[in-house]
């Protein structure tokens, strides 16, 4: 079984998809990714993840550029990106569904939302990078170690050198 975890927490698809997205971006060994190349990293659609990098790029989490050398690329080190804040961005304002629930059990709910959305708050991009990085599942395209230069040509093998 893949990577399926049961959690209490249950984040949306897209947010998923975003943490993937900004995964790929902060610990692969490429300064800017196309649309295509993000999606074959991060195995998202790429008509998807054209609509997440959208709303990441109007919140400033990511840029863009276009043309030769162009792509996407993280506005924000790592460090200042917590996963409350792209879940946010993501999710916007939109309000979970509230069932109902006896007053005890509303109360410790409302704690337990509290709680996840504290840690969520203080966990960032870095810290799941790490976890990744650990786990060998940075990018499907290689990874980039810390503080080693980003080469964003690659040689081009019908080209000889002189």
């Amino acid at each position: 079984m893949g990577n399926e975890v049961c959690s209490i927490v249950d984040l949306s698809r897209t947010s998923r998809y975003a943490i993937k997205a900004l995964l790929c971006l902060a610990t692969c060994g490429q300064e800017r990714y196309s649309l295509a190349d993000l999606a074959h990293c991060s195995d998202i659609p790429k008509a998807y993840l054209s609509k997440i990098l959208v709303t990441m790029r109007d919140a400033g989490l990511v840029g863009s550029r276009r043309g030769p050398g162009g792509g996407y690329f993280l506005l924000a080190t790592p460090e200042h990106l917590s996963l409350l804040g792209v879940v946010e961005t993501i999710e916007g304002g939109q309000e979970r569904p509230h069932f109902p629930a006896p007053a005890l059990l509303a109360t410790a709910l409302a704690e337990l939302d509290a709680r996840a959305r504290h840690l969520m708050s203080e966990l960032t991009l870095a810290d799941l990078m790490t976890t990744a990085i650990d786990a060998g599942s940075a990018c499907h395209t290689g990874r980039r170690e810390p503080n080693q230069p980003i080469n964003t040509r690659q040689p081009d093998p019908t080209r000889r050198s002189k």
